[in-house]
């Protein structure tokens, strides 16, 4: 499979005082984040702790779907990641697990294209690196 260059990512988030949202750019696209009610924000909006375990589920989802539809254009499956995690103030992650729910393909591609996008998706990587481990869940359905 081809090398992808990565180009250089640059986001900037702002805030104002009193102002519950923070805003967040990048490229020309902008979107708000907030905290929860009970740390001083609306709740009507992902945390930035939300934001980033949809990067992870995000990146994975879309790293399955280029690297199935190269490698078994056959296939149409249905494909979810969810992420969920522990945090702990001043200690980052605490532990991650990831879901991995494909329906429509055979288990054992599924499983084949869930191992490449694992070794190519860059978030699942830098966590990977980070942490002393990832628990894995897979619901493989043909």
């Amino acid at each position: 499979m081809e090398k992808i260059r990565i180009p250089k990512i640059r986001v900037v988030a702002r805030n104002t005082p009193g102002d519950p949202y923070t805003r967040v750019v990048a490229r020309e696209v902008e979107y708000e984040v907030t905290e929860l009610p009970e740390h001083g924000g609306r709740g009507d909006r992902l945390t930035p702790l939300e934001a980033f375990l949809a990067g992870l589920a995000s990146c994975e989802a879309i790293m399955f779907r280029m690297i199935q539809s190269q490698l078994s254009p056959q296939h149409s499956p249905k494909v979810s990641v969810e992420a969920e995690a522990e945090f702990e103030m001043g200690q980052g992650i605490k532990s991650l697990k990831v879901r991995y729910r494909v329906e429509g393909m055979p288990p054992e591609e599924a499983r084949r294209i869930i191992e490449l996008v694992k070794s190519s998706c860059p978030v699942y990587n830098t966590l990977n690196k980070a942490l002393d481990s990832i628990e894995e869940e897979l619901d493989l359905r043909p």
